[in-house]
C-alpha cells in the first residue's frame, strides 16, 4: 500500500511539474502527443504515464483557478491598485483587451497580476470599453481600490477613464514610441534606408 501511495504521489508531482512547464513556457497542450516528447519523458521516467491533452487542459484550468483565487485574496488585502490597459489585434484580426493590476503587497514589494485578456469583438467605443473594464473590476473586487488607469493617449481610452471616473495617466512608453516614430518619418532619406533594411 505504501508503494502505491508513493507512486500516486510521484505521478501528482510529475503532473504538476508538467503543468508548470506548459504555463511557464507557453507550450501547447498537444506537446503530450509529440513522439519526441513522449520518448524524452520515457527516458526520464519509464513509469510515468503522460496525461492526455484533454486531462492536461483540465489540470491547467484548475491551476489557473487556484492561482486566481490566491491573487484575488492578495488584492483584497491591499488598499489601492493602479491598472494598465491596452487593446491589440491578433494576426487573424481578432481584437483583445488586456488589463494588468499593479500594487504594493504586504511585504512592501511591487506586485503585478494580469486581470484578463478578453476577446473584444465590439466596437472600440468608450462605452463598450468601460463596460468590459467595469465587469473585470467587479469580478476581481477592486472597484473601490483603483487609483489610476494607464493607457495610450487614444481618445477612446481617455474617455473610458472619464466614463469610469478613474484618474487617467498616459503611458510614457507609448508617448516615446510616437515621438520616435514621428521623428523617423520626418527625417528625409530614412524611409528609403528603412525600406532597404
Amino acid at each position: 500500500m505504501e508503494n502505491f501511495n508513493c507512486q500516486v504521489n510521484r505521478k501528482q508531482q510529475l503532473d504538476e511539474a508538467l503543468v508548470d512547464m506548459i504555463v511557464e513556457d507557453s507550450q501547447p497542450f498537444s506537446i503530450v502527443d509529440d513522439s519526441g516528447f513522449k520518448a524524452f519523458v520515457a527516458k526520464l521516467d519509464p513509469t510515468y504515464a503522460l496525461p492526455s491533452r484533454q486531462a492536461l487542459e483540465i489540470m491547467v484550468d484548475h491551476k489557473y483557478e487556484e492561482q486566481k483565487q490566491k491573487a484575488m485574496a492578495e488584492l483584497q488585502k491591499t488598499k489601492g491598485v493602479s491598472l494598465t490597459a491596452d487593446m491589440w489585434t491578433s494576426i487573424n484580426m481578432d481584437a483583445y483587451l488586456a488589463i494588468t493590476c499593479h500594487y504594493v503587497d504586504d511585504k512592501d514589494k511591487l506586485a503585478t497580476v494580469l486581470l484578463g485578456v478578453r476577446s473584444f469583438p465590439k466596437a472600440h467605443t468608450a462605452e463598450n470599453l468601460a463596460e468590459a473594464k467595469r465587469l473585470l473590476f467587479e469580478e476581481w473586487g477592486i472597484q473601490s481600490k483603483i487609483k489610476s488607469l494607464v493607457t495610450d493617449a487614444a481618445s477612446n481610452m481617455i474617455a473610458t477613464a472619464n466614463n469610469l471616473k478613474i484618474r487617467h495617466v498616459i503611458c510614457i512608453a507609448h508617448a516615446l514610441n510616437l515621438v520616435v516614430k514621428k521623428s523617423l518619418d520626418a527625417t528625409p532619406g530614412l524611409e528609403d534606408v528603412r525600406t532597404r533594411a
